[in-house]
């Protein structure tokens, strides 16, 4: 079922997107933060920006990461993948996700994670294929039902620091 909710981009009901990429992963950004954004809107901001030296085709000059906005210096067609892990301090309700271009929303690109149980943690996916020029700018924001639900990172003793969002990006 397609919703449109408030001052939102419509969520869509089904996606399907198809595209050849040429090259390998172009960039990979990710967060090592909780970012539990109370009850209005918030960017997702990345504070960490990795660039995985083992992957040929990464290029930080072509495309950077500034405050949660990234930025693109080359034009061409481009998939961008994202993931975040949902969860809540206390409470449940839902985490809404889209993608920003130049500061408008793109269209029916939001897409909706419930936590219907107090303990729940779940990964939200979103994607999208756009065509980009120069100087163009991508940003993903987020808004939740509850101002106690966010984007978690859920810390274990004697393990790695586990990611609460990440977006890999491919260049067609």
């Amino acid at each position: 079922m397609s919703e449109k909710p408030n001052q939102e981009p419509t969520e869509p009901s089904v996606s399907f997107t198809t595209l050849k990429v040429k090259n390998k992963v172009w960039a990979k950004f990710i967060s090592t933060i909780s970012q539990i954004p109370g009850a209005s809107s918030t960017y997702l901001q990345s504070n960490v920006v990795q660039h995985d030296d083992n992957t040929s085709g990464i290029n930080s000059q072509q495309i950077t990461n500034k405050g949660g906005r990234i930025i693109f210096q080359q034009s061409g067609t481009y998939m961008i993948i994202v993931n975040v892990q949902v969860g809540a301090l206390t409470g449940i309700g839902d985490l809404h996700l889209w993608f920003r271009l130049n500061g408008s929303d793109v269209s029916n690109s939001n897409v909706v994670r419930s936590l219907v149980n107090e303990n729940d943690v779940s990964i939200l996916l979103n994607q999208l294929a756009i065509e980009l020029e120069s100087g163009d700018y991508i940003e993903l924001v987020y808004s939740t039902t509850n101002s106690r639900l966010g984007i978690i990172t859920l810390l274990q003793v004697g393990e790695p620091t586990p990611i609460s969002a990440a977006a890999l990006i491919f260049r067609a």
